[in-house]
């Protein structure tokens, strides 16, 4: 049988969150055509079946151009610990993309893109 768990986000720092929306608090350094965004997510992930939690901080810098029509992400995409503090998930390095069509390059640490299966494992469950 499948867990059901539920994802919760709050998110900090500066900088817009797609589509160029600015979080509460942002600070934006550039102008229109490039801007560079450094954000701190804090998410918990539960169980709803047994209320098993994991909670994660990640850091990352956007950058976006609206010239090239290129932007990267880099940094601390995962950092997944248990209620306990211990570190069973971690996710770093730098995803590329176009503004239009979507991912077209990833460095080996952050795969894989699709964690919810790994997620669902560690919160005891198994992905559906």
């Amino acid at each position: 049988m499948a867990h059901r768990w539920r994802k919760g986000t709050s998110l900090s720092g500066s900088g817009p969150a797609p589509p160029y929306t600015p979080l509460p608090g942002s600070i934006i350094w550039g102008h229109f055509e490039r801007v560079i965004s450094h954000g701190t997510a804090y998410v918990s992930h539960t169980n709803l079946d047994t209320g098993y939690t994991l909670r994660e901080r990640d850091r990352s810098v956007m950058f976006i151009n609206e010239g090239t029509g290129k932007g990267k992400t880099v940094g601390i995409l995962w950092k997944l610990r248990t209620p306990e503090g211990k570190l069973v998930f971690v996710r770093v390095g730098q995803i590329r993309y176009t503004l239009d069509d979507g991912v077209y390059h990833v460095t080996p640490h952050v795969e894989p893109l699709d964690t919810d299966p790994i997620v669902c494992k560690l919160l005891g469950g198994n992905a559906a």
